[in-house]
C-alpha cells in the first residue's frame, strides 16, 4: 500500500535536513529483495519518524524520471505520479494555451501546472489536497516557475476570466480505475456546469465517449511514443476543430491532424506497403484524413489499415512480400515458403488471437517477418511483410 504523506513529511523533505537524508539514502537498491535492509538503513540515517517518507520519495523519483522533466528533484504521492501528465504531453497542452491567463483547478503536485506556468501570461494552481498543494509549491520552485497557489475545491471558483484546466481523479481510494465520467472527482458534468461560459480544458482517459461531454467543441486524442495517453476535451473558446489527433515523441518531435483536412481517399488493392496509423489517429476517427494527407488508400472502408506505394516518413511500415486468403493452413505454408521463424502478427477486423495463433503455427526458419491479417470485404487476408522504420527526411539548413 502506498505511503500517505503528511504536511510534516513535506516540510521535512523540503528542509536542508530532508535534502541531506534523501542524498544519503539515494544509493539504496529499493527493490523487493532489499526492502528490509533499505528500511533499516533509512531508519539509521534519518530516524524512524521520516524514514518511510524518504524511501517512498526516492522510489517515486526513480519512477518519475522517464515521465516528468526534473522529476528526480520533485515530491510526489503514488497516486499523483500515476495520473501526472508526461512532460511532452503537458508541454503540448501548455503551448495551446500560451499567452492566456490559466487556472489549473486540480493542480495536484504540479505536472501540468509547471508546464502551464512556462507559457501562460498568468497562472494559478489550486487543489483541495493540502499535501499535494505543498508538493506543487516545491516542484514549481525547483522548476524555476512560481504560479500563484491556493487551496480550493475545483467546484468553487476562486478566479474569473481565466482559462480553466482540470484533470479529474479517475481512481478510487483503493487505486481502482473509475470508468464513468459521473464517478470522476470532480464529476465531469459538475465541472462543465461550474465553468459554463468559460474556456474549459479537461484531461480524460482516451477511451471516453465524446457523447459524455456534449459541451466539448473539440476532442483531442494524444499519443506519446506510439502509446495513446489521453483525451483532451476543449470547450468553445479553445476549440478550433471538432476532432484532432496529436502524435508526440519523447525526443520533442510531433504532429497533429484534424477533421478540417480533406478525407477523400479511394479503396483499392494493396500497394507496396501497409501502414497501421498511430492509435491517436484511429481513436480520433481520422484514418481517412491521414490517408489523404500522405497519398494512401484503404484496403477496406471499415478497417484502419492503409496501403500505398510510399509510406509516410517516421513511421514503422510494412513492405508487402506476399499475400493470400487467410487460413491457418495457408499461412503455415506461406511461412515455410519464405523460411520464416521469427514472426510478428498484427490483426484488425478478424477474430484472431495473435499469441495463440503464433503458438499453433510453430514457425521454424531463419528469416524474420510480420504478418498483417485483416478483413477485406467478407474475406480474411494475410499479408506477409517486412517491417521497416521509414526515416524522417532531414531538414534543409537555412542560408
Amino acid at each position: 500500500m502506498a505511503y500517505g504523506f503528511s504536511l510534516d513529511d513535506v516540510a521535512f523533505l523540503r528542509s536542508r535536513e530532508g535534502r541531506e537524508a534523501l542524498e544519503a539514502c539515494s544509493g539504496l537498491a529499493l527493490t523487493e529483495g532489499s526492502r528490509l535492509s533499505d528500511v533499516a538503513e533509512a531508519r539509521r540515517v534519518v530516524g524512524r519518524q521520516h524514514a518511510a517518507a524518504v524511501l517512498e520519495t526516492l522510489l517515486l523519483r526513480r519512477k518519475a524520471e522517464a515521465k516528468v522533466d526534473g522529476g528526480g528533484r520533485w515530491l510526489f504521492t503514488d497516486a499523483a505520479l500515476q495520473q501526472a501528465s508526461a512532460a511532452p504531453v503537458a508541454a503540448h497542452r501548455a503551448e495551446r494555451l500560451a499567452g492566456r491567463d490559466v487556472h489549473d483547478v486540480t493542480c495536484s503536485v504540479g505536472a501540468d501546472l509547471v508546464a502551464l506556468a512556462r507559457t501562460a501570461r498568468r497562472c494559478v494552481g489550486s487543489d483541495v489536497d493540502e499535501v499535494r498543494l505543498a508538493m506543487a509549491a516545491h516542484n514549481s520552485a525547483v522548476s524555476g516557475v512560481f504560479p500563484a497557489l491556493v487551496r480550493a475545491d475545483a467546484l468553487h471558483p476562486v478566479t474569473r476570466e481565466t482559462v480553466v484546466v482540470a484533470d479529474p481523479a479517475r481512481r478510487d481510494a483503493a487505486g481502482r480505475r473509475r470508468w464513468r465520467p459521473e464517478d470522476f472527482v470532480p464529476a465531469l458534468d459538475d465541472l462543465a456546469a461550474t465553468y459554463a461560459g468559460r474556456p474549459l480544458a479537461v484531461k480524460c482517459a482516451p477511451g471516453i465517449d465524446p457523447k459524455a461531454a456534449p459541451w466539448a467543441s473539440e476532442v483531442e486524442i494524444i499519443s506519446l511514443d506510439g502509446r495513446v495517453r489521453e483525451a483532451a476535451l476543449l470547450s468553445e473558446g479553445l476549440a478550433t476543430v471538432s476532432r484532432r489527433a496529436t502524435v508526440l515523441r519523447s525526443d520533442g518531435g510531433g504532429w497533429s491532424i484534424t477533421d478540417a483536412e480533406p478525407d477523400d481517399v479511394p479503396v483499392g488493392e494493396a500497394g507496396q506497403w501497409i501502414v497501421d496509423p498511430d492509435g491517436a489517429v484511429v481513436r480520433a476517427g481520422l484514418v481517412r484524413h491521414y490517408a489523404a494527407r500522405h497519398g494512401l488508400w484503404q484496403l477496406d472502408p471499415r478497417i484502419a489499415y492503409l496501403t500505398g506505394d510510399t509510406p509516410p516518413p517516421g513511421v514503422r511500415a510494412f513492405r508487402v512480400l506476399d499475400s493470400g486468403r487467410f487460413t491457418e493452413k495457408a499461412l503455415r505454408a506461406l511461412l515455410r515458403r519464405h523460411d520464416v521463424g521469427r514472426l510478428e502478427i498484427l490483426v484488425r477486423g478478424v477474430d484472431v488471437d495473435p499469441d495463440a495463433l503464433r503458438r499453433r503455427l510453430k514457425p521454424r526458419g531463419a528469416a524474420e517477418a510480420s504478418v498483417v491479417i485483416t478483413r477485406i470485404g467478407r474475406t480474411a487476408v494475410a499479408f506477409l511483410c517486412r517491417a521497416e522504420r521509414i526515416p524522417v527526411a532531414p531538414v534543409a539548413p537555412h542560408d
